[in-house]
């Protein structure tokens, strides 16, 4: 599927405009031109934020699914509210807490001691990269959670997951960021709460919406294509909880 963008005209333009007049019924509606200009391109940003898809003005394969009609299953959107952190090493309680509807410090309290760092970050356990995963399954039974080892996720077994409700993803913290002593250790906890699209196996036509606590006292929800995150995800999860 071509992505069409600002600047690009013909046949395939017109379709879109003629798409997103019957989507968004835009008063008045766009001139069906075949002319791929500014006002177009703003009626694929509404189309955008409206169904939470990437917001970047471009009509590539998830934002043409929605305008088509095109998604093979129906959207998955789970209401999990959004919570910062008040300290860069609590963003794992801040995921924990949006996964349980809680707060940072009811999770910090019911956390066994031992599992917590000096710092208040969560210690590396042992079973980081062990399928043993003691640690992490007293981690979860602490909050009603399970948790399962990072596998290789396809498109259809994390719709699957995501159809029962969120996940939190338990990423290993990078050397940026803001966290540089967390560098190396579990803890950057990301909740997904939605799935859209349609069903190639490769991710590129769907979307996924990811809660993220970071940064402190602020947070940050944002909608990602499935390929790319599974890019950048694969190599940082180290352990998956859900309810």
């Amino acid at each position: 599927m071509t992505t069409l963008k600002q600047g690009w005209r013909g046949a395939d333009v017109r379709r879109l405009q003629e798409a997103l007049n019957r989507k968004l019924q835009p008063s008045p509606a766009l001139v069906t031109d075949g002319d791929y200009g500014p006002r177009t391109r703003a009626a694929v940003l509404r189309l955008q934020a409206v169904h939470w898809l990437v917001e970047d003005g471009e009509a590539g394969p998830c934002t043409q699914n929605v305008a088509f009609d095109g998604e093979g299953d129906a959207p998955i959107l789970h209401p999990v509210a959004l919570i910062p952190p008040p300290a860069a090493p609590l963003c794992w309680a801040a995921g924990v807490a949006m996964m349980t509807r809680s707060n940072v410090r009811e999770v910090v309290a019911r956390t066994p001691a031992e599992l917590v760092a000096a710092d208040g970050g969560l210690q590396d356990f042992v079973d980081t990269h062990d399928a043993g995963m003691e640690g992490g399954r007293r981690f979860a039974a602490a909050h009603g959670l399970e948790v399962r080892p990072p596998p290789p996720w396809s498109l259809k077994a994390l719709r699957a997951a995501l159809r029962e409700g969120p996940l939190m993803f338990d990423m290993l913290w990078g050397t940026r960021g803001g966290y540089a002593d967390g560098a190396g250790r579990p803890g950057h906890m990301v909740v997904i709460a939605g799935i859209r699209g349609d069903a190639d196996p490769s991710g590129r036509g769907t979307t996924l919406r990811i809660l993220d606590s970071w940064p402190p006292n602020k947070g940050a929800r944002s909608s990602v294509n499935f390929f790319k995150w599974l890019q950048g995800a694969s190599s940082r999860t180290c352990r998956v909880f859900n309810k």
